[in-house]
This record gives structure tokens, C-alpha cells and sequence, in this order.
């Protein structure tokens, strides 16, 4: 075996930087794919949210035009349901344009 002092000695192979980078692409794609989730889940909270609004008035109207309604004993309930329903459809909407504002416009980014 002969030694030569001219031939260059090879450099040690970087794997641990390799298998890093690796772990890391992992981690960003697990992470891109829970944010992909959590705005398609957001935007049919979003479209639950108003389907639930739109029944609650289907409710109302339904109530509104049956005979009870004519009713002095059920009048007063539909009228205090009817005021409840308007004040959780407009909670609803103040939630549903919060829920936008926070996560949905800026995943869109």
C-alpha cells in the first residue's frame, strides 16, 4: 500500500444535512396539507352556517302562516322566536365574516 501525499482526500459526505432537508420537505407538506384541510373545513362551516340561518327562517315563515299563529296563546312565542332568530342569524353573519377576515383570506395568500 503506498501513501501519496498529493491525492486529495475525499470530503465527508454531508447526510446529515440531506436527511434534515428531507425531514423539513416532510414537515412542509404535512403542514400544507393541514391548512388545505382547515380552509376547505372552513368554508363549509361557513355554508353550514348559512343553510342553518336559511332553515331557522323556513321555521319561522312555516309557523308564521300556520293557523296556530293566529292563536292568541302561540302569537307571542312566535313573535319572541322570530326576534331570537334574527339576532342569532345576525351573530351568524358577524361570525361567518370574522371566520373570512381571520383564516380563510389569509390562507388564500
Amino acid at each position: 500500500m503506498s501513501w501519496n501525499p498529493f491525492k486529495k482526500a475525499k470530503p465527508a459526505t454531508k447526510q446529515t444535512g440531506d436527511w434534515e432537508f428531507e425531514r423539513e420537505v416532510a414537515r412542509f407538506n404535512q403542514l400544507e396539507g393541514a391548512t388545505k384541510k382547515i380552509y376547505k373545513d372552513t368554508k363549509k362551516y361557513g355554508e353550514a352556517l348559512s343553510a342553518l340561518s336559511k332553515a331557522e327562517l323556513r321555521i319561522y315563515q312555516d309557523l308564521a302562516t300556520s293557523p296556530v299563529a293566529l292563536d292568541d296563546l302561540f302569537r307571542e312565542p312566535l313573535q319572541e322566536y322570530a326576534v331570537c332568530a334574527e339576532r342569532l342569524d345576525e351573530l351568524r353573519q358577524e361570525l361567518a365574516s370574522r371566520n373570512q377576515k381571520t383564516v380563510t383570506e389569509p390562507m388564500k395568500k
